[in-house]
């Protein structure tokens, strides 16, 4: 198969949440003030600025069944992503076993890889801003977090193994997982 999509970000702050126009509390009194921090107008919701980013993410995939035995079937699949920019491309695969032991018992496994891209919020120049509440201050406070274009994709390798048990009227499973995760 293949897939195309479009992520996409936009936000266009109300003209007083705007830092571009009210950069600091000062400035909605007195728009020729100096700031020495650009902490918005308002103190509750922090300082916004607009942005419109848009990311083009190109897959291509397959996926194969294989009945090996009457009774040990294997999946096999791949993934490729293309997501352009600095953030760049993936292939991960993934191999799936599944043997059915007896009438009442199957047991399953697989290991794959996964790639999980930042959104553009996160890798484009700018800051985000978002309030929660912080019981230092005893309230809600905006906090800033500054996007770095640097920042990597993260990645994992993928582990799990498990058993199901189908006796009579009981149907029951039990599985084990590991994710090891990078950047």
């Amino acid at each position: 198969g293949t897939q195309y999509r479009e992520n996409g970000y936009k936000r266009d702050p109300n003209d007083i949440s705007d830092v571009n126009l009210f950069p600091c509390a000062a400035s909605p009194l007195n728009p020729a003030a100096t700031c020495t921090a650009r902490t918005g107008a308002l103190s509750f919701n922090g300082a916004l600025s607009n942005y419109d980013l848009t990311q083009d993410v190109y897959a291509v995939f397959a996926e194969l069944s294989l009945p090996i035995t009457s009774s040990l079937q294997a999946q096999v699949a791949v993934r490729y992503e293309e997501y352009g920019g600095g953030i760049g491309d993936t292939t991960d695969p993934k191999l799936a076993l599944r043997w059915q032991v007896a009438d009442f018992l199957a047991l399953r496994g697989s290991v794959s890889t996964t790639f999980r891209a930042p959104p553009a919020t996160q890798t484009e120049p700018g800051s985000f801003v978002a309030s929660a509440f912080t019981p230092a201050a005893g309230g809600y406070k905006p906090f800033r977090t500054n996007s770095n274009p640097e920042l990597k994709p993260e990645t994992a390798t993928a582990f799990n193994v498990g058993a199901i048990v189908n006796v009579g009227g009981f149907r029951g499973s039990v599985d084990y997982w590991s994710f090891d995760f990078k950047d």
